[in-house]
């Protein structure tokens, strides 16, 4: 077992003078769970996926449901990155899902070596490889309904939307950020939102299930269990009801975000016309016509826009401007005309070529320049010769972390949907997105073309270096690729 961590005993049964008090907190939470999947329109006749680390929340949910007469799939991920204690949650989940009847299902992801290799950081690489296998599980026997997972259940609870709350605040947000977690999104669902974590607690102990104990939760350095540990318990001493006040404060925000949603639709409607363009002049006429375009393009078919984004289509309309596109978050692009925000047609920015050439990196160390589209200059260099620079005009890689990855690099045109992981910058960006920033016209983003690793953009030559198998102190050899004229 991992230092500071243990599988605690199960407790021993409730006296006889609590023998009422147990059975409603057993019925209590297995009751709102069968609650909810009716609610929710989930079957008891096909099987229903439950994310499974072994800690109390997985373990609560994953009994609940099957005590409701679900078929569950105990669906746990191996990150190991802690050592021993990981393999002990494996076996633990393992053994549990076991003793509780369930499918049990594994995968193992060395998250250190994917955390190196995209720039990403751990909880990121995590979360990513985490969602990305949970929707194989969901997508295996498409052919066969009856073993097909309706859904996977997540085991957030309400104290959890509470700390959701309270960091979103923090951070600063919108309406929707202090929402809480949704109870459905997507094929992802959270019947315990309802429950509190002393509720999941008392549930595991007078049925005597045992559980798991990360002890990385018990440390105060990242912002959720800073939240989690310290703050929120002083708060909840002095203010015994404040979980109980956050919690209804972000209900009726969600109603009024509904709310606020059906008149959105409705100031839209009388602003723009049957093929969905949006006419700003009558947009900013209203009252609080910037936020009222940003809810627009929030609610449109195109996906979400960043208010930075809103904020600069105005000031393009403010000052006569017309042929200028904007990128949303969707998979989409507006085109300013004339005082008309227009959806434009992806096939019109879009490179309609779908040429790709394959760079076996060996092969291009040998030759020096391959003859692509682009000319590139490949050679190594020694650490001791790097110096930084801004040039984009030149791509500095780690070697071996790369060849580690792979051994094969391809060239091709960009997609609409393309995002990258800009240099220098967390998170990840729209390549439409960078492209506008250089102030590129329509000519010319269709001229340019990726480098790639796989689906991973590791360069955008001329205009912008990804952040990925970036050279470190402990890089030994530097993969040095130029371009001259891109």
């Amino acid at each position: 077992m991992g230092q500071g961590t243990h599988l605690p005993h199960p407790l021993p049964p409730a006296p006889h003078a609590d023998l009422i008090h147990a059975t409603t907190s057993l019925l209590m939470l297995q009751a709102v769970v069968s609650e909810f999947y009716r609610k929710a329109g989930i079957r008891s006749d096909r099987p229903v996926g439950v994310a499974f680390s072994g800690g109390p929340d997985s373990v609560a949910l994953l009994a609940a449901t099957s005590a409701a007469g679900f078929r569950c799939v105990a669906l746990h991920c191996n990150f190991h990155l802690r050592g021993k204690e990981s393999m002990r949650d494996e076996e633990f989940a393992r053994s549990m899902a076991a003793r509780l009847g369930c499918e049990f299902r594994c995968v193992e992801f060395d998250t250190e070596a994917e955390r190196a290799a995209t720039g990403e950081s751990v909880e990121m690489a995590s979360r990513r490889l985490r969602y990305n296998w949970f929707d194989t599980q969901l997508d295996m026997h498409a052919d066969k309904p009856s073993m097909q997972l309706q859904c996977i259940a997540l085991g957030h609870h309400a104290d959890d939307s509470v700390e959701t709350f309270m960091l979103n605040l923090t951070r600063g947000t919108g309406m929707k950020g202090l929402c809480g977690i949704p109870a459905l999104r997507g094929r992802f669902v959270r019947p315990l939102l309802t429950v509190t974590r002393a509720d999941i607690l008392d549930f595991l102990a007078r049925r005597g299930l045992p559980y798991v104990t990360d002890s990385t939760n018990a440390l105060t350095d990242c912002r959720r269990n800073m939240w989690r540990n310290r703050l929120l318990p002083q708060i909840r001493e002095a203010f015994p009801k404040f979980s109980t006040g956050v919690l209804t404060t972000a209900s009726n925000l969600d109603a009024d975000r509904r709310l606020l949603a059906e008149l959105v639709a409705d100031e839209a409607a009388e602003c723009t016309d049957a093929s969905g363009s949006i006419d700003l002049q009558a947009v900013m006429r209203r009252r609080c016509g910037t936020t009222l375009l940003w809810h627009i393009l929030s609610n449109a078919e195109f996906g979400g826009c960043p208010m930075p984004v809103v904020e600069n289509i105005v000031k393009a309309y403010n000052s006569g401007a017309s042929g200028k596109i904007f990128a949303t978050d969707g998979h989409g692009q507006w085109l300013l005309d004339r005082g008309h925000l227009i959806p434009t047609d992806t096939s019109a920015i879009r490179p309609e070529s779908d040429a790709r050439m394959d760079i076996d990196i060996a092969a291009a160390l040998r030759a020096g320049t391959v003859h692509t589209p682009l000319p590139l200059h490949f050679s190594l260099a020694d650490p001791r010769d790097f110096t930084p620079s801004r040039d984009n005009h030149t791509l500095w890689l780690d070697f071996d972390a790369l060849i580690s990855h792979t051994r094969i690099l391809s060239l091709r045109k960009w997609n609409i949907s393309d995002r990258m992981a800009p240099f220098g910058m967390h998170g990840t960006k729209l390549v439409s997105d960078i492209f506008s920033n250089a102030h590129l016209s329509v000519a010319e983003k269709s001229e340019k073309w990726l480098l790639t690793a796989g689906e991973t953009i590791l360069w955008i030559p001329g205009i912008r270096a990804s952040r990925h198998f970036p050279v470190s102190g402990l890089t030994k050899k530097i993969l040095k690729i130029g371009c001259n004229n891109a």
